[in-house]
């Protein structure tokens, strides 16, 4: 298929053509009106794994901000699946960077008895694409799987029996001696920990009734170690955090950073069969922790956006530095994660791949310069949230050459 003037300033001679056959919009507008395809009110969520963005130059911006909203955008439609945008897409950009709910719609659909045959034949065999952008999703898995594992607290003697189970939150608030002001200091497995006042109140409580002995008791991630208990914990699948990709060509990737792929197999089954149902296929998982106990959540973090910066530069890391071992490389990647620290350390990527680039080889380095001035390379990072209306806190960030001279001597590294 080929497209005719397609970004032309005279709107009218926006067309496509295949095979020797020819559709301009005014054709398609003319087929919409005669058919009494009304315009529609759609949600944006629908809308925006189809826009075609980052692929104009700055002179676009223009175009961008004088869109008038009144008026609606075109949609091709195939199977009931939103394809493309034939017509609008700076308008679809403007209602999208100012976050609309809504956008205006009317759809050609292929699958309507009175669609000519020649927007078929040049519609539905090539469907529209005007991007070259190669994108990547990564997920960490918790924001699309959300299971209810607690941590025990144990006798020793009798490790597979739980006196109280406490939630993840609690157990990292008593790990990193949060409540040591309350004084409530008790040993778990040779080591000094500090509870709040009503929960070792509780847990007295609870010893007592089953005979357990205070001064014996440990920690046990059962719940976290256990494949059996594991597959039939209660977990839920967040399905909308992902549901915009559906109608996308972008690859999906999972980070998995509170276990190995073993005690994870059962459940992640389940989540690709939720998301098979809706079209959406895993490309690959990342497992960058064996264990729940004991992690160290700074090193994660380096883990999670050292990853992201080696599918933008193509090049894979080796500790502290970049390598020749070449790894997939996207134009475009989106990152997506609830935990502050680690939205922070990708916000500021460039400070950790300047650091990377440091200790790099020269010759490596030289490529990898010529990686970040020859086009964008962007990292989108998203704070998921809790707001169903707005699910993502999203920053822009430019890995740009020049960003990368900037002192710094401050930035803590994590192997």
């Amino acid at each position: 298929m080929k497209y005719i003037k397609l970004f032309e300033n005279k709107w009218t001679e926006t067309s496509w053509s295949d095979n020797g056959s020819k559709v301009n919009i005014e054709e398609v507008i003319k087929y919409l009106d005669k058919n009494n395809i009304p315009e529609r009110d759609v949600n944006m969520e629908k809308i925006t794994p189809i826009i075609i963005d980052g692929v104009y130059s700055d002179t676009e911006k223009e175009k961008v901000d004088k869109s008038d909203l009144n008026y609606p955008i075109i949609v091709l439609v195939k199977d009931g699946k939103y394809k493309s945008i034939l017509d609008g897409n700076h308008r679809a950009m403007k209602a999208s960077y100012n976050k609309h709910k809504t956008i205006k719609v009317r759809e050609l659909d292929l699958d309507s008895e009175n669609i000519p045959k020649v927007y078929k034949d040049i519609f539905e065999s090539n469907p529209v694409n005007y991007s070259n952008v190669n994108k990547a999703h990564f997920y960490d898995l918790d924001m699309i799987l959300t299971s209810d594992s607690r941590c025990w607290i144990v006798d020793k003697t009798k490790p597979n029996i739980p006196i109280m189970k406490i939630s993840q939150s609690e157990f990292n608030l008593i790990k990193n001696g949060i409540y040591k002001s309350q004084n409530n200091k008790i040993d778990f497995g040779g080591k000094s920990y500090y509870l709040p006042v009503d929960m070792l109140e509780l847990l007295k409580i609870k010893c007592k009734n089953l005979k357990a002995n205070v001064s014996n008791l440990g920690f046990s991630m059962q719940e976290f170690l256990n494949k059996e208990i594991i597959d039939n914990i209660d977990y839920s699948i967040n399905i909308d955090n992902i549901l915009h990709l559906k109608n996308t060509n972008d690859d999906i990737y999972f980070i998995c950073s509170k276990n190995n792929k073993r005690n994870y197999e059962t459940m992640i089954k389940k989540v690709e069969d939720k998301l098979k149902e809706n079209g959406l296929i895993i490309k690959n998982y990342y497992f960058i922790s064996e264990t729940f106990y004991n992690r160290n959540e700074d090193q994660i973090a380096h883990k999670k956006v050292r990853l992201l910066l080696q599918h933008l530069i193509g090049l894979k890391t080796d500790g502290d530095k970049f390598t020749d071992e070449e790894i997939e490389k996207y134009d475009e990647v989106y990152f997506y994660d609830d935990d502050i620290s680690t939205i922070n350390l990708a916000i500021n990527c460039n400070k950790l791949m300047q650091l990377l680039l440091s200790n790099t080889e020269p010759g490596i380095k030289s490529r990898i310069k010529d990686t970040l001035k020859s086009k964008d390379n962007l990292l989108f990072v998203n704070m998921v949230t809790p707001n169903k209306v707005n699910r993502f806190k999203t920053t822009k960030v430019n890995l740009e050459w020049s960003s990368l001279i900037k002192s710094f001597e401050k930035f803590n590294w994590k192997k």
